[in-house]
């Protein structure tokens, strides 16, 4: 398990699911949040961190529903 994650599964109460995935931009991890699967992703890049905002306006309409976030990461249904 990357340390990475750790802040994100105390803070947010996850259980792991599944190794973790590395892109050129973030690191995902699989995880159950209130007895759901959902998928935390930790930005790696400033793109993606700008992403982060628009990901919860759009509040699931046409893209992933966000469930938490902070300035750094999603976690995502």
């Amino acid at each position: 398990m990357v340390a990475l994650f750790d802040k994100y599964i105390a803070h947010w109460h996850l259980t792991p699911d599944g190794a973790s995935i590395v892109t050129p931009s973030s690191q995902l991890l699989p995880v159950y949040y209130q007895n759901q699967p959902a998928m935390l992703k930790i930005a790696t890049c400033e793109e993606e961190r700008l992403g982060i905002p628009l990901m919860v306006w759009w509040h699931g309409k046409g893209a992933a529903k966000v469930f938490e976030y902070d300035d750094n990461a999603l976690l995502l249904m």
